[in-house]
């Protein structure tokens, strides 16, 4: 008789060398960190690493986006604080400033905005860019952005500002209005989530306190 297809013997050897090599296997990757010990530290790392994500997810990124009526509470405890209160109907064209073409295309297209629309007036300069041109529209924290911090202005046409060493801006400004959480909820989400692990370590510093290893610490030194 043959099992598998195979002989008795030939069956039962293959099996045999299969659970030596396994079992070998597996005492080598549970003795690996002993043996090689860089390579210890390194898988100690990458556990304490899954840890921390995991930890972080439960008590700061999760929280921070699921829980609304937190974040709700969290913003308006802080919207006078953090500078919340207005925000600043904008939009942005971040034109190429090498490009003296499409600076004049931009331009002209502030010149007629208020007759044309808005909607209409980013339509065009988007086609006849064919995307050269970034626009950017929405309201905004006039104090909290790098270039509607360079404009004096809160209504009206402003422009050109320098956007690095390859872009100006041009923007038109609709005036401020008072915020909602929803104009800026992207930036009280990553508010809320500095605060919840800002909290988060106070508890793990009185749970897990800090202690020097002496020992190891003067190896370090003498290393």
């Amino acid at each position: 008789k043959t099992v598998l297809g195979r002989q008795p013997e030939e069956w039962l050897r293959n099996q045999w060398n299969r659970f030596l090599e396994d079992i070998t296997i597996n005492f080598l990757a549970n003795r690996l960190g002993e043996l090689d010990p860089d390579y210890g530290r390194l898988a100690q790392e990458y556990a304490n690493g899954i840890i921390l994500f995991e930890v972080m997810n439960r008590k700061v990124w999760d929280p921070a986006v699921k829980d609304t009526l937190k974040l709700r509470e969290f913003y308006l405890k802080n919207k006078t604080i953090k500078g919340w209160d207005s925000v600043l109907e904008a939009v942005l064209f971040y034109v190429p400033a090498n490009d003296k073409k499409l600076r004049q295309l931009v331009e002209k297209t502030l010149s007629i905005i208020r007759g044309i629309g808005v909607d209409s007036a980013i339509s065009y300069v988007k086609r006849e860019s064919r995307g050269l041109i970034i626009v950017q529209r929405g309201p905004m924290l006039k104090d909290q952005h790098p270039i509607l911090q360079k404009i004096d202005i809160e209504k009206g046409i402003a422009g050109p500002v320098e956007a690095g060493q390859n872009y100006v801006v041009y923007a038109y400004l609709m005036g401020k209005r008072p915020a909602k959480l929803e104009d800026i909820k992207a930036r009280v989400i990553t508010e809320y989530q500095n605060y919840l692990e800002k909290e988060w370590m106070k508890v793990a510093e009185k749970l897990y306190p800090a202690r020097l290893n002496e020992n190891v610490f003067e190896k370090l030194v003498k290393e």
